[in-house]
């Protein structure tokens, strides 16, 4: 008997090191997908208001006006409307400029790109890029009515919407 206890032993002593190189492998895949960022925040938008005009200016008037822009991506900013002020029959001639600014605070004011395709010629301000997570800038429009404009308007409500927009950067 101790014979077989010894032969047992000098086997389980040759098969334990391939019993401890026994192991087995899997896997499982792992991923995660990182949505775009790109929406403007019209809730905390600032309405360009002139307030009440009266027809005795003796100089232009500007008034300004901002969007916030959030994104996570390189972006274009162009403008698809830039209406003049009309009350529904008269209509007075508005002039804009336009800049893009990391706070309310508008940076300088330039031509306002009105195609995507115009953003590169016309000033690198609009166009906007993220280093990381997401980014805020700010997109203001400053409008101005000449000095006769204002002087000649018939009492009313004037108004107009710019129209701003964005899209993911293809330059």
């Amino acid at each position: 008997m101790e014979k077989l206890s010894l032969a047992a032993a000098a086997l389980l002593i040759a098969a334990a090191p391939s019993m401890a190189h026994a192991q087995a492998e899997g896997q499982i895949n792992a991923s995660a997908t990182i949505g775009q960022v790109l929406a403007f925040d019209n809730t905390t938008a600032k309405a360009i208001s002139f307030g009440t005009l009266t027809p005795d200016q003796t100089a232009a008037v500007s008034a300004a006006g901002y969007i916030p822009l959030k994104h996570n991506v390189a972006v274009q900013i162009w403008f698809n409307a830039l209406p003049s002020l009309s009350d529904g029959t008269a209509t007075l001639t508005t002039t804009y400029a336009c800049s893009v600014s990391a706070t309310t605070t508008a940076g300088t004011f330039g031509t306002c790109p009105t195609a995507q395709s115009d953003v590169s010629a016309i000033s690198s301000q609009f166009y906007q890029t993220t280093t990381g997570g997401v980014a805020t800038n700010y997109v203001h429009v400053r409008a101005t009515l000449g000095q006769t404009v204002i002087n000649n308007a018939a009492p009313g409500l004037y108004s107009a919407t710019v129209e701003v927009r964005a899209a993911k950067s293809t330059i």
